[in-house]
């Protein structure tokens, strides 16, 4: 089959919650945060996904493939100062992610308020989240969707900004330009901060 990369036009919906959802599943973060249990976990990130839909932070572009009308590969970015939730949002995010999470959401308040930290100050388009459904991993999607990511950064003269929490990605991102920054633990989990400079 032949994939291609297009644009959701429209609000994200239930499609974009179920997908990121399902593959953010084995992400070292995400595990720290919400349960081992795999049913546990799925049922948690579609809250966490559905709730960051709500308070903005999936605000920006989204780019995707699909497979008939399945979602299978989906990479976000958005512009600086628009990468991160409204300053009202970022002071309650403790309080908005417990009510809705639990506990499991002050994990989650700490992992978004220690990204928030060494978030870069300077102008970035900054890409996440980004992913492939396990099931179509290997197939080139992910490559895909970043040389379209990179083109438009690229013809923006800008620089990209990301986070990861998986090391075999770093070199995936090393491949497309982008140089670690910095490392540090979030909630326990390794993440490496990568910025990618105009060309």
């Amino acid at each position: 089959m032949e994939f291609k990369v297009e644009e959701i036009t429209e609000e994200p919906g239930l499609d974009v919650v179920e997908f990121l959802a399902d593959a953010y599943l084995e992400s070292p973060l995400v595990m720290a945060a919400f349960s081992e249990d795999e049913k546990v976990r799925l049922e948690c990130n579609l809250k966490f996904f559905k709730l960051a839909i709500d308070i903005g932070m999936l605000s920006g572009t989204i780019l995707c493939i699909k497979d008939g009308i399945k979602i299978v590969g989906l990479l976000h970015y958005a512009v600086s100062p628009y990468c991160s939730p409204p300053p009202e949002v970022q002071r309650e995010l403790g309080h908005i992610m417990s009510e809705s999470l639990g506990e499991a959401g002050l994990r989650i308040a700490e992992w978004l308020i220690t990204w928030g930290k060494v978030h870069p100050n300077g102008d970035h388009w900054h890409l996440g989240p980004f992913a492939v459904s396990r099931a179509y991993r290997g197939l080139g999607l992910g490559g895909m969707l970043m040389r379209e990511y990179c083109k438009i950064v690229d013809y923006a003269n800008a620089t990209g900004y990301l986070e990861t929490d998986y090391p075999q990605n770093v070199a995936f991102y090393n491949k497309y330009g982008f140089t670690v920054k910095l490392e540090q633990q979030v909630i326990h989990v390794m993440n490496w901060f990568m910025e990618r400079p105009p060309k």
